[in-house]
């Protein structure tokens, strides 16, 4: 029998705030209302949440959403650290018309990606013998049993577990292109409530730059033509561009000429590392190399990035504010740029697309920004 396979329905995959308590609320309860006669009545409450604990939860867990346009919650995730190396995610919800849309995959990918930004490992998930359905999904996964069963308000609770291995690569800044610097800074002001400092100069590049910090190591970079530079040597288009749009990404692997020649080996070409540096406005250099893929895929792939010993961070000192909520790419050829992203070490979502797009969600004190390239 073929698979059916369901139409494409728009939603979105965000960090969820308090605002979000009571949509949370009636995606767990509307979720699991067909199983209240399988869970003894402490359990379903447990698992359903009250207006309590559900602010309890928002506290000590990162907690995603998935949101339709009109701004309805139809899928929620939650996870955290529990120590230096392991994660734990619980309260996975998605309602029933929403399943088999890509929407449980999607949220489940947030939560481990969070919780390897956190530097977890391993992560781990405890579920009950009625979600026969959520069983299938966790180990499609990669989910398996761990054999510790626990007990749940008088039900089994079945641990299971899943190696999150180690990120080779970090996304180091996102790069927003702009024709004119005092534009791009306004643009995003504007939007996140957040200004941008000045940077400085790429000398030779023919270009400048504004930052931000989105966390720690880890900025925004508004990139424009330099007015004091006859040449634009790369970025090229950002002289024509009417609006800011994302024009690249950069990660930092660590060492570069160790990962050029695996990338060699791997049949994936590349530049040789090369010295780059510019001059703040304090007057300090700051000085890296950066490694360019020969092929760029359309602008998909990032930009190689490793930070010299004795340089500090743009991000140490940037505005904060702003956070990256999501960061996700769009490819006619998804597989083709995962196995880029898995020789890279890279944990990125790709998602097939008529069109190749980079997608960033940024979050301020004064909303929230879209950028696309």
């Amino acid at each position: 029998m073929a698979k059916m396979i369901l139409p494409a329905r728009p939603f979105s995959i965000r960090r969820a705030t308090t605002a979000d308590a009571g949509g949370i609320l009636r995606c767990l309860q509307t979720a699991f209302e067909p199983y209240r006669y399988d869970y003894t009545q402490e359990a379903f409450h447990d698992t359903t949440l009250s207006p309590e604990t559900i602010h309890l939860r928002l506290a000590a867990m990162a907690v995603f959403v998935a949101v339709t346009p009109p701004g309805d919650i139809v899928g929620t995730i939650g996870c955290g650290a529990v120590d230096a190396e392991e994660g734990h995610i619980r309260g996975m919800a998605v309602l029933t018309e929403w399943q088999g849309r890509g929407l449980a995959a999607r949220l489940l990918q947030a939560a481990e990606s969070e919780l390897r930004a956190q530097g977890c490992r391993r992560v781990t998930l405890d579920t009950t013998t009625p979600l026969t359905r959520a069983v299938r999904f966790y180990e499609k996964n990669g989910y398996q049993r761990s054999g510790k069963v626990g007990d749940f308000h008088g039900m089994p609770l079945f641990e299971y577990v899943k190696n999150l291995g180690e990120l080779r690569a970090l996304l180091d800044h996102l790069i927003l292109g702009a024709s004119d610097l005092a534009r791009g800074i306004e643009f995003v002001e504007e939007r996140t409530g957040v200004r941008a400092a000045l940077g400085g100069v790429h000398p030779g590049r023919g270009t400048r730059n504004a930052l931000l910090s989105l966390g720690r190591r880890r900025y925004l970079e508004i990139l424009a033509p330099d007015p004091e530079q006859a040449t634009l040597a790369w970025f090229r288009s950002l002289a024509q561009s009417t609006e800011p749009r994302l024009v690249g990404w950069m990660v930092r692997p660590g060492d570069l000429a160790a990962l050029a020649d695996r990338l060699r080996y791997s049949g994936i070409a590349c530049d040789p590392p090369r010295e780059s540096s510019r001059q703040r406005p304090d007057g300090r250099t700051l000085r890296w190399k950066l490694l360019r893929l020969a092929e760029q895929s359309e602008g998909l792939l990032p930009f190689l990035i490793e930070w010299s010993a004795d340089s500090p961070h743009p991000a140490d000192d940037a505005p904060p504010g702003v956070s990256l909520i999501q960061f996700e790419i769009l490819s006619p050829n998804p597989d083709e740029i995962r196995r880029t992203f898995e020789i890279l070490g890279l944990d990125v979502p790709v998602s097939r697309s008529d069109r190749p797009e980079l997608c960033a969600r940024l979050a301020g004190p004064c909303g929230a920004l879209e950028l696309i390239s």
